[in-house]
């Protein structure tokens, strides 16, 4: 990822109606797939500047990790413990973590081998330890934005099925997200066919008060279905997945 936009989600990821209701989805996931009981430790793989780390201290103790030192420097500017560590060799244990979270993370260029990724964080979650994991979808859905996020790949609903089972994993739930995001996604892409903008921008910009929040109130109502049902389409994809 491109070194200002740690920056630019740093300043945006409190208030920013994609992470609030993000975020929002996976605390609920855990609510309903990881009994009390069960939610001792966590790890945060991939944690970027960090909130959601920070969140999900609700919830248990957290560890987090990430490959970047921009994001690990954000993430400490939040009071996150973090360590820098990358997904394809993880600094545990095995059997350490009853829960592990990885948003955002396995599609990006520096997880060259995602299947290996996805071995790791099996490999350090306890027996009936729980992934939460999303990633982008959709190939045809790509826009400037994946390059400014350094985005390697969009993926196919079948194909992450597949690469979890592969991994070991018995998946649980496995839905696509952000359908009310679509037609923005669409719109954006046809823009780009059009007008081929020469400077890349990223999507995460302040939005105005009103606009932000209805955003943020259709996806948490969208978000709450997912939580319950799974989705036919949509922007990303969602998986809860047990070892």
């Amino acid at each position: 990822m491109e070194n200002a936009e740690y920056q630019n989600i740093f300043q945006n990821e409190g208030t920013n109606f994609y992470y609030v209701a993000t975020h929002a989805l996976v605390l609920a996931l855990v609510r309903r797939y990881v009994p009390m009981k069960r939610r001792g430790k966590i790890l945060d793989a991939g944690a970027g500047t960090g909130m959601l780390a920070k969140k999900l201290r609700s919830m248990g103790v957290v560890t987090a990790i990430d490959v970047h030192e921009q994001a690990i420097f954000f993430a400490r500017a939040r009071g996150v413990t973090v360590r820098k560590a990358s997904l394809g060799r993880l600094p545990y244990r095995a059997n350490t973590f009853d829960v592990t979270t990885c948003i955002d993370v396995l599609y990006h260029r520096q997880v060259e081998d995602d299947v290996q990724a996805l071995r790791e964080l099996y490999r350090v979650l306890r027996p009936g330890g729980v992934l939460i994991a999303r990633v982008a979808a959709l190939p045809w859905l790509w826009t400037v934005h994946d390059d400014v996020v350094h985005a390697r790949h969009r993926y196919q609903k079948k194909e992450l099925d597949e690469k979890l089972t592969g991994a070991g994993f018995t998946v649980d739930k496995l839905s696509y997200v952000g359908l009310v995001l679509l037609p923005f996604r669409l719109a954006r892409k046809l823009y780009e066919t059009v007008v081929h903008p020469k400077r890349p921008t990223s999507a995460v910009t302040p939005l105005p008060v009103l606009i932000n929040w209805v955003l943020t109130t259709i996806m948490l109502l969208e978000h709450w279905l997912v939580v319950y049902i799974n989705l036919p389409i949509g922007i990303g994809l969602i998986a809860v997945a047990r070892k």
